[in-house]
């Protein structure tokens, strides 16, 4: 069996000759190819009129004919993303009305590129965490996880997974990090990449702040005033207030992040 893999999909010689059988002139090469189609070439038989190229159908267990051509190439289109094919071609003279046909090429199989992960979205965001997570990509074997340096334009794989989500962990508070999601495909041991999802840019929550204090001597009917260590990487503060139901309100907003206290007013005795 020949296993080559060439722009992004998978190609087998479906005969079980020797190498050196499969590289005669009777193969089917491949191209070029997309998620969605296959271009495929053979070399020129001497005399031949033309060609016929067939694709298997699997459902009907029969060769279809797809296209009669004078040339040695044919691009095959409407594919369907990350799902395997199996082509045949045989060339054939025409001597008057008389047809006459050459044997088959060798039978290839091509499996398509898979298709890219579409959108990445970013779920349970913390000061340290945020949890990745994707829609299945048919016919994928599984996914792998890069982060995005923008400054080098360096990726550095994260994680390979099979599932469709993903914990990233060890970040750094109010930092912002970009990510993105490869699908791919396993076949006869070659691996096939699909293309890049877009990137997706995620940003960590500021850091928890510490030290949150009554001030003394101010605790009064219905205020009270509170202060609390300053956050070297805030840009302000929100103070909240939980209510009888467990929620937790904001009564104050403190743009201003040198200023590390407040007054709450309004409470109830």
């Amino acid at each position: 069996v020949v296993c080559t893999e060439s722009y992004g999909v998978i190609a087998n010689a479906a005969s079980k000759k020797t190498e050196a059988t499969t590289q005669s002139k009777y193969v089917i090469r491949l191209k070029s190819s997309d998620t969605s189609s296959v271009k495929l070439s053979w070399k020129k038989t001497k005399r031949a009129t033309g060609y016929r190229l067939y694709k298997y159908n699997t459902k009907t267990k029969k060769w279809e004919k797809i296209k009669t051509t004078s040339k040695t190439s044919y691009t095959v289109k409407n594919l369907k993303a990350g799902t395997t094919y199996k082509f045949r071609v045989r060339a054939y003279t025409k001597n008057g009305k008389k047809t006459k046909w050459g044997k088959y090429y060798e039978t290839v199989k091509v499996t398509t590129k898979p298709a890219k992960v579409k959108k990445l979205t970013t779920n349970f965001v913390t000061v340290n965490s945020a949890v990745l997570s994707w829609k299945k990509v048919t016919g994928a074997t599984g996914y792998r996880v890069y982060s995005y340096n923008r400054e080098t334009s360096k990726y550095t794989l994260l994680k390979d997974t099979t599932k469709t989500s993903y914990k990233v962990a060890s970040l750094t508070p109010d930092t912002c990090y970009t990510f993105m999601v490869k699908a791919y495909l396993k076949y006869d041991g070659t691996t096939v990449n699909a293309s890049y999802s877009p990137l997706k840019d995620v940003f960590t929550r500021p850091d928890y702040v510490s030290g949150l204090s009554l001030v003394e001597g101010s605790v009064y009917t219905t205020k009270v005033t509170l202060e609390w260590d300053t956050l070297e990487s805030a840009s302000g503060y929100v103070v909240s207030l939980c209510n009888e139901a467990g929620s937790y309100v904001a009564v104050k907003t403190i743009e201003d992040p040198t200023v590390n206290y407040c007054t709450v007013d309004g409470l109830e005795p």
